[in-house]
C-alpha cells in the first residue's frame, strides 16, 4: 500500500514540474505589444487582424488614423516571407491584431475572381492586449503584455 501512495505522490510532482515549466515559458516575451496610444512613433503601418472565414486569412481594420469602423474592414492578401502569427486556429477563437510597418503592392492579388489590394510586411508588432485562448490554464495565467514562443509556434501547445 505504501508504495501505491509513493508513485501517486511521485505522479503529482511530474504533473506539477510539467505545469511549472510550462507557466515559466509562457512568460518569456519574444516581442512586447504596442499600446493604441504608442502607434504615433511607428509612421505608416497598417493594423491587420487574422481571418479565418475568408479566402485571404487577413482583414485590414485600420491605419495610421486608428481602427476602422467595422463596415469599414476588408481584406488583404499579405505577401513575402515575413507574416505575423495566427494565434488562433479555432473560427471562434480571439484572432489577434498587428501592427504591420508595410510596402503597399501596386498590382491587386487575384484570390478565387476576387481581386484584393497586397501588402509586403517589413515589420509586425503585436496591438495590446494579446487575448488568448486558454489551451491549458486559466486565462489570468497566460500574459497580455507580449507574445510568447507558443504564440509564435505553429503546432499546438498540448
Amino acid at each position: 500500500m505504501k508504495w501505491i501512495v509513493k508513485k501517486v505522490i511521485f505522479l503529482f510532482k511530474i504533473v506539477f514540474v510539467l505545469i511549472v515549466i510550462y507557466i515559466t515559458i509562457a512568460w518569456i516575451p519574444v516581442k512586447y505589444a504596442i499600446r493604441e496610444e504608442d502607434f504615433i512613433k511607428y509612421g505608416k503601418f497598417i493594423l491587420l487582424k487574422g481571418n479565418y472565414d475568408t479566402g485571404t486569412g487577413w482583414s485590414k481594420v485600420g491605419d495610421e488614423t486608428g481602427f476602422y469602423n467595422k463596415d469599414k474592414v476588408y481584406e488583404v492578401w499579405i505577401e513575402g516571407k515575413m507574416k505575423p502569427p495566427k494565434i488562433s486556429t479555432s473560427f471562434a477563437g480571439h484572432q489577434k491584431v498587428y501592427l504591420c510597418k508595410v510596402e503597399e503592392v501596386s498590382e491587386l492579388k487575384d484570390i478565387k475572381g476576387i481581386m484584393y489590394q497586397a501588402y509586403k510586411i517589413i515589420e509586425w508588432y503585436p496591438v495590446y492586449p494579446i487575448i488568448r485562448d486558454p489551451t491549458v490554464l486559466p486565462e489570468w495565467v497566460y500574459p497580455t503584455e507580449f507574445i510568447n514562443i507558443y504564440d509564435i509556434s505553429d503546432e499546438p501547445v498540448w
